[in-house]
Formats: C-alpha cells, sequence, structure tokens
C-alpha cells in the first residue's frame, strides 16, 4: 500500500478548516487551495494581484516543505469569487439595482465591499500576477464561483511531482 504523508509547513497558514495544506502520495504532491492569508491566518489586504501572490507564496511554501517546487506543478485550479448583491445599505441596494438588471440579460455579477467594486474585471491583474509564479504554464482551469471561504476574492490549489 502507497503511504500518505501529510505536509503542513510552519511558515504557510493554518488550515481554516479540517484538512491538510497538502497530501503526498508516491510521487504526487496534492496541494489544497490556498487562499490570500499569511503564515498566521491573517487575511493580506490590497489589490487581487497582492492577494495572488499571497495564494502563490502559500503554494511555494507547502511545496518546499514537500521538497518540491513551483516548476513542477503540472496541474492548477483557480477559482475566483463572483459577488452576490444582498446589502443592509439602503444606498449600495440601489447601486445594485443595475447590477442585477445585467445579471438578468447575462451580464457579469457585481459585489460593493464599501465603496470599492470588484468583479471578474479583476481576472487580468489576477491572471498577471498568476503567469509570474507558473511561467512553464501547466495545466489550468479557472472558474467564476459564488462564494470562497472567508469572502477571499480567489483560491489556488495545484497537484505537483515531487
Amino acid at each position: 500500500m502507497v503511504e500518505m504523508e501529510k505536509i503542513t509547513p510552519n511558515n504557510a497558514p493554518p488550515p481554516a478548516a479540517p484538512y491538510t495544506p497538502a497530501i503526498k502520495v508516491g510521487g504526487t504532491i496534492y496541494c489544497s487551495g490556498q487562499i490570500p492569508a499569511d503564515s498566521t491566518g491573517k487575511l493580506v489586504e490590497g489589490s487581487i494581484a497582492d492577494k495572488t501572490r499571497q495564494c502563490c507564496q502559500n503554494i511555494e511554501a507547502i511545496l518546499k516543505a514537500a521538497g518540491s517546487s513551483m516548476d513542477k506543478v503540472v496541474k492548477c485550479n483557480v477559482r475566483n469569487a463572483l459577488y452576490c448583491f444582498a446589502s443592509k445599505d439602503k444606498k449600495q441596494k440601489h447601486q445594485h439595482k443595475d447590477e442585477r438588471r445585467n445579471l438578468a440579460r447575462g451580464k457579469a455579477l457585481v459585489k460593493y465591499h464599501g465603496n470599492s467594486k470588484t468583479d471578474m474585471a479583476n481576472f487580468a491583474e489576477m491572471n498577471g500576477e498568476y503567469a509570474k509564479w507558473f511561467s512553464h504554464k501547466p495545466a489550468r482551469s479557472c472558474v467564476a464561483v459564488a462564494a470562497l471561504p472567508l469572502g477571499v476574492p480567489v483560491e489556488i490549489e495545484c497537484i505537483a511531482l515531487a
């Protein structure tokens, strides 16, 4: 029987739920989805590029602890959050009226965080930062999801060779 080794490095964020940051089985490392949190678990602030960079730094730390590296990643799954329109703020509810119409017409979803608006327009910025970390262009899927853990806008998981 093949042994499963749990990979839990100290320089990556602690799991936000009951899972292991990565599992090494034979010559393959399965890295759980990484969100933009630092090694203490605190969510990072900043642009989508900053948050994508933190996800990649977390993956790098996990892979290094498993005896691997970023250039051995063979597959990534990237999730970008689509946003809902729920708000208790009457002004924001009014702002969401046009977004609800756009949604009904099949256009992009939008969410307001305070005074800033985020949507899938962040894709290019996220993709630009992602490309810096995965210049060897592993296989990848990138999907929009309704929500991600702790309300973050991006999560990246991967499979790498040991």
